[in-house]
C-alpha cells in the first residue's frame, strides 16, 4: 500500500483545526492527525528574510518529521503544507521557497 498524505487546506478560520480535533478523537484510527507549530512564525510585511529563513526550517523540520511518521502510519492527515506557501507566494508576490522540498518527501508518498 503507497503511504497517503492529506493536506487539509483553506483560508484562515474555514474550520481546518476543528476538524483536524475532531478526526484526532476517532477511536482505534488508521491514520495520524500531524499538527503543525507556527510557533515564532514572523510576518512577511515587516520581516521579509526573517520569514523566509523560519519557513524554509520549518517546512525542513515538517518533511523530516513526516517522513519519520510514514515509518509507523500509512496515512497522515494534516493542514498546511507546500501547497500553502504556493498559493501564498503567488497571492503576495513573493519567493517560492516550498516546492523545492516535494522531492525530499519520501517517493512512496501519495500527495
Amino acid at each position: 500500500m503507497n503511504k497517503k498524505l492529506f493536506v487539509i487546506e483553506g483560508f484562515d478560520r474555514a474550520g481546518k483545526d476543528t476538524l483536524l480535533n475532531d478526526l484526532e478523537k476517532i477511536e482505534n484510527k488508521k491514520f495520524y492527525v500531524y499538527k503543525s507549530d507556527l510557533s515564532g512564525l514572523p510576518k512577511y510585511d515587516k520581516e521579509q528574510s526573517d520569514f523566509i529563513s523560519w519557513l524554509n526550517r520549518f517546512i525542513d523540520t515538517q518533511i523530516k518529521q513526516l517522513n519519520e511518521l510514514f515509518n509507523t502510519y500509512d496515512i497522515i492527515i494534516m493542514t498546511r503544507l507546500i501547497i500553502s506557501d504556493e498559493v501564498y507566494s503567488t497571492l503576495f508576490n513573493r519567493e517560492h521557497t516550498t516546492i523545492k522540498y516535494l522531492k525530499n518527501l519520501r517517493e512512496d508518498v501519495e500527495l
